[in-house]
């Protein structure tokens, strides 16, 4: 699933490359307001969760534990705008380099990882302080699959914006021939 996450994330960045600016980061109504606010979160959630996995505080140039606020209050009030810290990657190129960053980061840490390592709990804290311990496989299947959930959001914002958004099913990955 880590290499699917890659690719979904480069083909959805490469199809968002042909828009303006401005339809990046207007208001679509959309859970995170824009689709760069909705960037914004992928790119922290991967780094928060890389942190966790990892134990690094620093996570492609993110400090996490300086972040924990973003999680806090609704996610379309404006805060998603900019990750502190970055408030100056502001185009879909820079947010989407960090992006693709963390997920050949995540393709490492899976493929070093054995079956037995998979099956075993980690423990860190959720982004309210609260310590928690959760099952190793079970933490990345919920962040490959919260990658889709918002990816395909972001894949409406091309309809709204009266566009042809890209084809990301896992099926397209497996057999590219479909």
């Amino acid at each position: 699933m880590a290499r699917y996450h890659k690719w979904a994330t480069a083909k959805l960045l490469t199809a968002l490359a042909d828009l303006p600016a401005s339809d990046l980061q207007r208001p679509l109504g959309l859970p995170f307001r824009s689709v760069h606010a909705t960037l914004n979160h992928l790119l922290l959630a991967d780094a928060l969760w890389m942190s966790r996995h990892t134990g690094r505080a620093s996570v492609a140039g993110i400090d996490t534990a300086a972040c924990g606020f973003m999680w806090a209050g609704e996610t379309d009030d404006g805060h998603w705008d900019a990750i502190p810290g970055l408030e100056r990657v502001t185009t879909t190129g820079g947010v989407g380099a960090l992006m693709l960053r963390l997920c050949d980061d995540w393709i490492a840490l899976v493929e070093g990882l054995t079956d037995d390592q998979l099956g075993t709990s980690f423990e860190y804290h959720s982004t309210g302080g609260a310590p928690l311990r959760k099952q190793r496989a079970g933490a990345l299947q919920h962040l490959f699959n919260h990658g889709t959930h918002h990816r395909g959001q972001v894949t409406v914002a091309f309809s709204l914006l009266g566009r042809k958004g890209p084809a990301l099913d896992l099926l397209y990955f497996l057999d590219p021939a479909s």
